[in-house]
């Protein structure tokens, strides 16, 4: 699980506040200055833990004091107590709704993600889960962490890591070949080229044109599998991934060991929150 960077998590901490807070929060009027209170977050589903050391920054951040019952990665059943918090009323209820929208969304994927690399792994095959592209613009970073904490891959971060050739990219660049000789010239052999293919025949020119990553595009499952075993046989060195229309229902029929990952949208795009909630407990 790679570390998160504290001081990249703080920047984003003061922008969520910025717009959380832009200036007042009127509500506090109610509440004595001095009041110091305590709150227990507990989940009301269950599922995979994930943003444990966020939620940590947001409540130091506001001076409020975080004990975590549980880490990223635990799998929790409902009723478990996640953590505890104890502070003055006014940052501990500043806090509670941004910790608590950043903690259910990234447990919501990492939960989603294990649901989906358990069913691969019960076929005993190689295949592996990745994320993709589509995750919300500023969170990236902390959904593809979320990824991670559930057992899958996190793919590229972003356009600059890996080139992958699309069908938007190949409809103007003619000659695949030239393409990709054009890129290693301009970027040496260690850049990684994935081409995406609608075929078994483009998968064939991807691979003879010196593509490392082979993505199968909306193949049916028979289909993949039939590619990847072709293609393996003649460049065992290439990298099969297959992408488009995935989805837990469907992600078992994929597995093969001739097919080393699956890519989800699914896993960032249509994540149901894991329910948590959080309550000022009086003692």
């Amino acid at each position: 699980m790679y570390p998160l960077i504290p001081e990249w998590i703080n920047n984003q901490i003061i922008q969520w506040f910025q717009e959380d807070i832009p200036y007042l929060d009127p509500a506090m009027a109610v509440f004595p200055e001095e009041l110091t209170v305590k709150a227990v977050a507990k989940a009301k589903t269950e599922g995979i833990i994930a943003g444990i050391p966020v939620v940590k920054k947001i409540y130091e951040y506001v001076g409020v004091n975080f004990e975590s019952v549980v880490n990223d990665g635990d799998q929790i059943k409902r009723g478990k107590i996640i953590y505890i918090v104890e502070g003055n009323v006014g940052s501990v209820l500043r806090a509670e709704r941004l910790a608590l929208n950043v903690l259910t969304h990234l447990s919501g994927i990492a939960t989603q993600t294990k649901k989906a690399v358990k069913k691969l792994e019960s076929l005993g095959v190689n295949t592996k889960v990745a994320a993709t592209r589509k995750t919300l613009p500023g969170l990236r970073t902390l959904q593809k962490y979320a990824v991670i904490v559930g057992g899958g891959y996190p793919h590229r971060f972003g356009l600059s890591e890996v080139v992958m050739l699309k069908d938007n990219h190949r409809e103007y660049i003619g000659n695949l070949k030239q393409a990709i000789a054009k890129i290693r010239s301009m970027f040496g052999p260690q850049m990684v080229i994935e081409v995406e293919s609608k075929s078994f025949e483009e998968a064939i020119i991807a691979a003879e044109s010196g593509a490392n990553i082979i993505m199968l595009d909306n193949f049916s499952p028979k289909k993949a599998k039939e590619a990847a075993k072709e293609l393996k046989s003649q460049f065992p060195q290439v990298i099969i991934e297959v992408s488009g229309g995935i989805t837990i229902e469907n992600i078992q029929e994929y597995g093969d060991n001739n097919i080393d990952y699956v890519s989800m949208g699914a896993l960032t795009h249509t994540i149901r929150p894991l329910d948590i909630s959080c309550k000022i407990v009086r003692e």
